[in-house]
């Protein structure tokens, strides 16, 4: 009889097959049924397309176009006389003054609300159907690549679980109070004490109980306390005067007063001293108080009283003779009041826990046994000194009142009181038998008896107690050699060679000596204690990276979880802590021991002799905390007995979740480390990495502003560099943080010539005579500060690569305008180089804008200073308005020139030309029109901005896009401009150049269709349009990726496409349009995506239109008043971008649209994944939800079969 378990699999992979069997032949019925359909409509002689057509060419752009293609097709052959005219007529089309013709919105979007989708084309239902009926790997096609590093789900997780975006921008106004609010102690009751305790006096009022200076407080207390034990009992039993009459009674005298002032401040000092409530450090004062009341306040208080008393009746009132006198006298001779000072031995309680715990905390054993011995000790001598004072006092009473004491008896009346002493004392210690005490004597022979009694209690229990220490101690050694013991008996019966025994003994014995052999009973103290303890124990380890330095100084909480979610180790000699190749699965902390990173040849084996060693605190791997995967290139070993810490992504990322701040300032430093990272030859060891992404980070840059970066300091000359130089030489590693961040930059002597000036008389230098680029580049360096590679703004600010960028738009809008096509194409490669008639189009609209040295000037230093407001540590100084990078920029000109010192070379017209462009760069960006991810109405608000602002703004707008496209990718001239990149980039400008004589519709659907000429596509109808624009989202460069395009989009279905081509054609003029921002980053990496690809997103893309559509967005419309008449709703999806690259289970990425959440913020919406999506990235595909999306494409296929019969059926009716 077969097994239940394979009966059971083998049914239900049987019913499987049978539904599977079941839709394939409902799929070939409904196929053979389109066929038929097919068919008959043929025989109708239904029109229909044999091939697209390509749409017309735009008016006043065609002659350009048709030159450029025949040019394409041999770039070699001289121009003939057909193409000598094509240039004239091209050049025809700009004019001086304006645009020769206007556009018009094309044709095929004029009727989209009549004609719908375009569906209902039987030729497009044909293509259709045989898309559907190819055979395809539904579920199991690849078009990935390795994308690298990537930051694991876990972060995009809690990032979206905290909302990052509004927690930082809550959190960085209010850095700056976290940091107050945890450097004022006082003004905190906290679990945790994390603040270096050597600035609590400083820092505030209330003072640590364990800061050096409560210390040493509590020290002095301790030495009054002994000074009265020994001092009080002699003074009342020989009846010592008040009064400096001898060296005994001198010191009794300043013992009196040092005491008198010192219990007077004791008790202020308890007012302002923090308390421990229940292992829980307590700082405010109100609660100190109130504790303080309530414990030792009425004892101090009386003690003091009585010292006052005994001013009064010793020093102040001894001459008077007034009835309170005569009462304080009668007092006085009871010393009463000077015994009962004695009362603060109570108090030696409360010290001896002080010195305890400073004994404990020394971790030293015998220090343990030192102190018990030495209080034991103080006890036993303490107790009988006072019994011998009070011995001697009993006999001088009975003496004083004329009867026989024991000081008789033993001869010691005549004897000094040093002797008389030494007799009581021996009394005490050894009381002589039988008892010289007079018979008619019952207090002597009373207290012979408490002596006996307490001299049993009291030295008893302290040798008892000495002898308990030391059992304790010889117990705590025994263990260590038990376990010991054991090993060497494991070892002895396994018979170990010698020498693994040797070694494993040491390794014990090293071990052994760093563990404590007695565990901690977690149960024993609360969790916030626990973790407190941990962080004394590993902090010094832990902050010595950068970004737990920062979460250390602004959440001191996260930092004491994160040492408690270190786990220690301990490696011998020679063993390894991680191996080269192998995933990192943690990050790793030394901190004891020698240890050496090697690297491993080709045939496996390690390199020991050319290694880095490593000694101290070093931290490796610590990519592995954010990374999805990344690897060992190197391998660590211990070179002598050592010690690390491990910490694994998922322990950290649990130590995060109460504190969305603190999750935003790790999200950031995860995504700027791993950005290093992928460039960096090490993956291994980061620490440099680190130290840069730390100070990189907005929460870092807040709180530790560079002097030399803050705004009021930045000078850019090269004296100022030189002096800063020399500054930070003489100030040395630490003195810096000590300089004054906003002072005012000193005088420095300024050339006759300022930074502008030259720049001013470069610019008529250009266009007078040509220049070579070399002399070029360095009369650039020279004339605009701002980009000179060693103290210019952008090295200053550590932009090196915008730098470069810089350079470049320079370079290339001065070889534009001198028509210098080597310059300019210098460094492109052969095969990419930018073609003469480009260049010729390219001549023709700098002939358009106009250009003079007034413009050039303006457009040089624009150029180079754009990339500025884009550094994070000056905009974190600006307004929260002025973040923007072109506000940013704006800003610093019009306040802080020292920042762009080439401004001051700007006549008023050059400073109004600059402000205007930026503002209008700031809401039309051409790079998002040329890869289609804005829409009409974006033409629509730079046609509103350049009516507001005048056509010599727009034609210097123009010179600044060519310079600013021409230097995208750096390059001693322009690297971007290629042939390949170029087509659009001019087809875009031309387009433009339209905005003021044609409407932004057309502007805008004249450009998507000349990319369809360009990639050879069609483009009659709205579907077709519509697939252009998202080619330009696709970044698709020929026809082949076209293909690919289409085939993915034919696998939508109806509703799918409908859905899609009203969103793509949607002008957002006429009717509301979403401008899906990131979705050109979303389309890449689905293709990179093995689980998602183009089909897969173009499903959730529509399940999310539909989605966002039906929502209200009247709020919206009305928050955006800049818009103008556009009806724009801007969708931020740089979530799902992130998800996309990280989601490995295609049906939970399909399923995404439903668990995700829209929050309005900034003017727009943001697309957020929620934690619901971000916890299933990692469920990989099993064979069950591969066989349900293949179940589901075929019942999908089924139903675009139903519909496309049906409507082949309904557009056959008329003509039947």
């Amino acid at each position: 009889m077969p097994a239940p378990g394979p009966s059971r699999s083998v049914t239900r992979l049987s019913s499987l097959e049978a539904l599977e069997q079941e839709l394939e032949e409902s799929f070939t019925h409904l196929k053979r049924k389109l066929h038929a359909v097919h068919d008959e409509v043929q025989q109708q002689q239904l029109p229909e397309k044999a091939a697209p057509k390509l749409a017309s060419s735009p008016p006043g752009l065609s002659g350009t176009f048709e030159f450029e293609r025949q040019i394409s097709e041999d770039t070699s052959a001289p121009p003939s006389p057909k193409i000598q005219a094509l240039k004239l007529r091209s050049r025809s089309t700009i004019e001086q003054d304006g645009i020769a013709e206007s556009l018009e919105v094309p044709h095929q979007l004029k009727q989209v609300a009549k004609m719908g989708s375009g569906m209902k084309h039987i030729g497009i239902a044909a293509a259709r159907a045989r898309a559907t009926g190819q055979p395809k790997d539904l579920v199991g096609k690849s078009s990935g690549e390795d994308v690298g590093i990537r930051l694991h789900p876990r972060w995009m997780e809690l990032a979206t679980k905290s909302d990052q975006r509004s927690t930082e921008l809550s959190s960085r106004k209010s850095i700056k109070r976290r940091l107050t609010r945890n450097t004022r102690i006082a003004q905190r009751s906290g679990p945790l004490d994390i603040v270096p305790k050597q600035t609590m006096l400083i820092r505030c009022a209330t003072v640590h109980p364990h800061s050096p200076f409560r210390l040493l407080w509590d020290v002095i207390g301790l030495s009054l306390i002994m000074a009265d034990a020994f001092l009080l009992p002699l003074s009342l039993a020989w009846d010592l005067p008040m009064q400096p009459s001898s060296v005994g009674t001198s010191l009794l005298f300043t013992a009196f007063w040092v005491a008198l002032f010192y219990w007077s401040g004791d008790m202020f000092m308890s007012f302002n001293t923090g308390i421990y409530v229940n292992g829980r450090l307590v700082l405010s004062r109100k609660q100190i108080i109130y504790c303080y009341v309530q414990s030792w306040f009425l004892f101090d208080l009386a003690l003091v009283l009585i010292d006052l008393a005994t001013v009064y009746s010793e020093f102040v009132g001894k001459d008077d003779s007034g009835s309170g006198t005569a009462v304080l006298r009668g007092i006085r001779s009871f010393r009463v009041l000077r015994g009962m000072r004695l009362l603060r031995l109570v108090k030696m309680s409360k010290l001896s826990v002080v010195i305890e715990e400073a004994s404990v905390a020394a971790g030293r054993q015998w220090l343990v046994l030192v102190v018990a011995i030495l209080k034991t000790v103080f006890v036993v001598m303490i107790s009988a000194h006072g019994l011998a004072c009070f011995w001697y006092m009993v006999g001088r009473f009975r003496e004083n009142d004329g009867k026989v004491s024991w000081l008789s008896l033993s001869d010691v009346v005549g004897v000094d009181m040093f002797g008389q002493y030494l007799h009581a004392f021996q009394w005490v210690l050894t009381t002589p038998a039988p008892l010289p005490v007079d018979p008619d004597s019952p207090l002597e022979r009373l207290y012979c008896i408490l002596i006996v009694g307490v001299t049993v209690i009291v030295i008893g229990g302290s040798l008892s107690k000495i002898t308990g220490t030391l059992a304790e101690i010889r117990t705590i050694n025994s263990e260590g050699s038990r376990k010991r013991r054991e090993v060497r008996q494991y070892l002895h019966a396994q018979h170990v060679s010698l020498e693994l025994t040797s070694r494993i003994l040491r390794f014990v014995d090293y071990k052994l000596e760093r563990q404590s052999s007695v565990s901690l009973d977690p149960t024993l103290i609360s969790p916030s204690l626990h973790i407190e303890l941990h962080v004394s124990q590993r902090g010094a380890v832990v902050n010595r990276l950068p970004v737990f330095n920062l979460t250390q100084e602004l959440f001191p909480e996260v930092f004491a979880e994160v040492c408690g979610a270190l786990e220690k180790h301990v490696y011998g000699k020679l063993e390894y802590v991680f191996v080269a190749d192998s995933w990192a699965q943690a990050m790793y902390i030394t901190s004891i021991g020698s240890f050496c990173l090697t690297e491993n040849t080709d045939d496996g084996e390690y390199l020991n002799d050319d290694h880095d060693s490593i000694t101290g605190v070093h931290w490796f791997s610590e990519a592995s905390l954010f990374a999805e995967t990344i690897v060992h290139e190197r391998s660590l070993q211990a070179e002598s007995f050592g010690e690390a810490y491990s910490v694994t992504g998922d322990d950290l990322a649990k130590c995060l979740m109460n504190s969305p701040a603190c999750t935003a300032m790790f999200c950031e430093y995860a995504k700027e480390l791993l950005s290093l990272t992928k460039t960096h030859a090490d993956k291994t060891w980061l620490e440099d990495c680190s130290a840069k992404a730390c100070q990189s980070n907005s929460f870092y840059l807040e709180i530790h502003p560079d002097p030399k970066t803050v705004l009021k300091n930045i000078t850019i000359d090269p004296q100022s560099q030189q002096r800063n130089a020399e500054e930070e030489e003489t100030a040395g590693n630490g003195c810096s943080e000590l300089f004054d961040l906003y002072v005012d930059p000193p005088d420095v002597q300024k050339t006759d010539a300022t930074p502008g000036l030259l720049a001013a008389d470069l610019a008529r230098q250009v266009l007078d005579m040509p220049i070579k680029q070399d002399e070029l580049l360095a009369t650039l360096r020279e004339a605009i500060p701002e980009i000179h590679p060693d103290w210019g703004s952008h090295a200053l600010l550590s932009q090196a690569g915008e730098r470069e960028k810089s350079e470049s738009c320079c370079l290339s809008i001065v070889a534009l305008v001198t028509d210098s096509f080597e310059d300019y194409t210098a460094p492109q490669a052969e095969k990419v180089r930018l073609k003469h008639s480009q260049w010729i189009q390219l001549r023709e609209i700098v002939q358009w804008t106009q250009v003079d040295a007034t413009t050039l000037h303006a457009a040089l230093v624009l150029l180079a200073i754009r990339s500025l407001g884009k550094s994070k540590r000056v905009t974190q100084q600006l307004p929260s308005e002025a973040q923007r990078p072109e506000q940013a920029l704006i800003y610093f000109m019009k306040r802080h020139g020292n920042v762009v010192p080439s401004v001051e070379g700007l006549n008023d017209r050059e400073f109004g030309l600059l402000c205007n462009v930026l503002e209008v760069h700031q809401e039309f960006n051409l790079a998002q029109m040329l890869q289609g991810e804005n829409i009409a109405a974006s033409v629509l608000q730079l046609q509103t901005m350049i009516r507001e602002k005048g056509v010599d703004v727009f034609r210097f707008y123009v010179l600044f896009l060519l310079g600013f496209m021409s230097g995208l990718a750096g390059g001693s001239g322009s690297r971007f401009m290629n042939a390949k990149n170029s087509a659009s980039v001019i087809a875009g400008i031309q387009c433009l150049l339209h905005v003021l004589d044609s409407s932004p519709e057309a502007v805008y659907w004249t450009f998507v269709i000349h990319r369809a000429n360009q990639l050879l596509l069609p483009a009659d109808t709205p579907e077709d349009i519509a697939l252009v624009r998202l080619a330009c989202l696709s970044r698709v460069q020929d026809k082949a990726g076209f293909i690919e395009l289409r085939m993915n989009w034919d696998l939508l279905g109806m509703r799918e496409r409908d859905v899609l081509v009203n969103h793509f054609v949607a002008d957002g003029i006429n009717r509301q349009a979403l401008v899906l921002e990131f979705l050109p980053d979303c389309m890449a990496r689905a293709k990179q995506n093995k689980c998602v690809g183009v089909h897969v997103l173009l499903q959730v893309i529509a399940d999310l239109v539909e989605s966002l559509i039906s929502l209200d967005h009247s709020h919206m419309l009305k928050a955006s008043p800049r818009h103008g008449q556009a009806k724009i709703l801007p969708v931020d999806l740089s979530d799902m971008s992130e998800f996309i690259g990280t989601v490995q289970n295609r049906l939970v990425f399909l399923n995404c649209i439903s668990h995700c959440k829209v929050r309005f913020a900034d003017n727009r919406y943001y697309l957020l994944m929620t934690g619901d999506n971000w916890g299933r990235t990692h469920e990989s595909e099993t064979d069950t939800t591969f066989l349900a999306y293949g179940v589901k494409e075929l019942l999908q296929r089924q139903k675009f079969l139903h519909e496309l019969v049906a409507q082949s059926i309904t557009n056959r009716l008329p003509s039947a």
